[in-house]
């Protein structure tokens, strides 16, 4: 938001708070909405495993879109609205994948519930520090956007290196099992 919002002479876009709620509220809302359910539906589709990568690619490749952003300076507020709202969907498909992970692969069993509140603490806590980070480096780089969005598509590099690594110790019918679901007959 700070990008959008500081003046062109300091880098950012210089929008406007009306503007900006306008985009992230509405449209971002929107296009966030619209990812998870895709997101939902290619996980249905595919099963969590064979799409876990995809959506940490469709999470990460679109930071593309800041640096974009930052490099080009548009003042048309419906073209920076189409930029920002391609990055909240694709932030809002590849949260899916986390949040299934979490379910699926940490918070199975007995103790589901206090697993996956402790996996969330962890999601938040992270959030917390790549937040602290993110201070650091904007201080690093000089307060200069287009180096700090080439740096945050740098980082974006090991999450997705991470879930191709991704360990799935439990499949959907062990999961299944321990949410007190019937897990499917062979060959369905």
């Amino acid at each position: 938001p700070l990008f959008l919002l500081d003046p062109t002479s300091a880098g950012g876009l210089g929008m406007d708070n009306e503007s900006l709620g306008h985009i992230n509220g509405t449209v971002g809302t929107l296009t966030f909405i619209a990812g998870a359910f895709l997101g939902g539906f290619l996980v249905a589709k595919r099963t969590l495993p064979r799409s876990f990568f995809t959506l940490a690619l469709v999470l990460n490749i679109p930071h593309l879109t800041y640096f974009y952003l930052a490099q080009t300076m548009p003042t048309d507020t419906v073209t920076i609205a189409v930029i920002v709202s391609i990055e909240k969907f694709g932030f809002g498909m590849g949260s899916v994948g986390h949040m299934l992970y979490m379910m699926q692969q940490i918070a199975p069993g007995p103790f589901r519930m206090a697993h996956y509140a402790m996996a969330t603490g962890v999601m938040a806590l992270t959030k917390w520090g790549t937040g602290t980070v993110s201070g650091f480096l904007w201080n690093a780089v000089d307060h200069h956007y287009v180096s700090f969005f080439g740096w945050v598509l740098i980082l974006s590099i090991p999450p997705v290196i991470l879930a191709w690594l991704a360990p799935f110790p439990h499949d959907h019918d062990e999961a299944a099992e321990f949410a007190g679901e019937a897990a499917p007959a062979a060959g369905h």
